[in-house]
């Protein structure tokens, strides 16, 4: 039960403040992963100990989740809102091939189609769950209002 409290205030909380919760970290976010993936790979500083595809997966996971939520809280673009799912995957898996397209002219580096794989399905499960999360939250607050109806 406490969970489901503090969700639903993590939602309030990102909602009242969309810009500064979301829009500004997926910017920056999205720059962070353009300049890692610009740098040269032999003068790459180790960013954790594990394995490429891993940060790879994580890295697209973390992106899938950001810009479901920038796409959630947009209003300038209905058609992204109202496809919201399949907009984020789409933006996400263009992302990825741009990605791994331009690492073929950065010394040390290539495109490697298990990259791109690691791409797409860290940004499906990022997707995924940021979508569960949003229907927990419709669900959970159209529950708590009909609640309050039946009380009065």
């Amino acid at each position: 039960m406490q969970l489901k409290h503090l969700l639903i205030r993590l939602y309030e909380k990102i909602s009242s403040n969309s810009k500064m919760f979301v829009f500004v970290p997926l910017i920056f976010y999205w720059f962070t992963i353009f300049v890692l993936t610009t740098w040269p790979s032999p003068e790459f500083p180790p960013v954790l100990a594990i394995g490429d595809k891993i940060q790879h997966f994580l890295a697209y996971f973390v992106l899938g989740s950001i810009l479901f939520f920038a796409l959630h809280f947009q209003e300038r673009f209905p058609m992204f809102r109202k496809r919201i799912f399949l907009s984020a995957i789409a933006i996400c898996y263009l992302y990825g091939i741009f990605d791994e397209i331009h690492q073929i002219f950065i010394p040390g580096r290539s495109f490697d189609w298990f990259d791109l794989l690691a791409n797409y399905t860290g940004s499906y499960l990022g997707v995924s769950v940021s979508y569960i999360y949003l229907k927990f939250i419709k669900e959970t607050t159209v529950s708590k209002f009909q609640q309050l109806e039946q009380k009065s």
